[in-house]
């Protein structure tokens, strides 16, 4: 039972480092392409939550979110990304997405009889779930007041690309997690 134990917070740990280093490293876990940056610092939290569970997810997505608060505080890029110097904008849209990683995946289990699809839909639906719910907090923490005509073009602008930005990331999240997963699981078993 402590060798288990062992495990788990060793291969935690290891995810959490890679974490830390998607986020200290400019241009390698956030990539910033003119007003969007699309972040794949998300993908360590896919892997975790789906290889080892719900507590794995929450504790993954807790350091996602202060790592992001960190970038935030440090070495902001654009204007939006001053938005998550608020500690509760930086955490807790990725603690939602961390705690719905487990689930998702059960579900998805359930229904398809390959791993790779449950691991592929686990990882976009997620990925879509993070983005909601970030969108969602930061209208929350911010609110919108109405806007003249110059206002709704440049919101225009803004939503088109957080869709592309958000496809994008989602997107990345398959492709990354479905062999991730998949070797993971190979090591994990010996």
């Amino acid at each position: 039972m402590t060798t288990n134990r062992t495990k788990l917070l060793t291969y935690n740990a290891l995810l959490a480092a890679i974490i830390v280093v998607l986020s200290l490293v400019p241009m390698l876990g956030f990539i910033q392409i003119g007003p969007a940056a699309i972040q794949i610092i998300s993908i360590p939290v896919i892997i975790g939550a789906i290889l080892f569970g719900g507590r794995s997810g929450l504790f993954l997505s807790i350091a996602f979110g202060l790592a992001s608060w960190y970038v935030a505080v440090t070495r902001a890029a654009t204007p939006v990304d001053l938005l998550f110097v608020n500690p509760l904008v930086a955490l807790v849209p990725r603690m939602i997405f961390g705690l719905s990683i487990s689930p998702l995946y059960k579900i998805f289990s359930r229904m398809f009889d390959r791993e790779s699809m449950s691991v592929g839909t686990t990882a976009f639906v997620s990925s879509l779930i993070h983005s909601v719910a970030t969108l969602t907090t930061l209208f929350i923490a911010f609110g919108f007041q109405s806007m003249d005509l110059a206002m709704d073009f440049l919101v225009g602008i803004l939503a088109v690309t957080i869709l592309v930005n958000t496809l994008v990331e989602a997107v990345a999240s398959v492709l990354v997690s479905i062999p991730v997963v998949a070797a993971l699981k190979r090591i994990i078993r010996q």
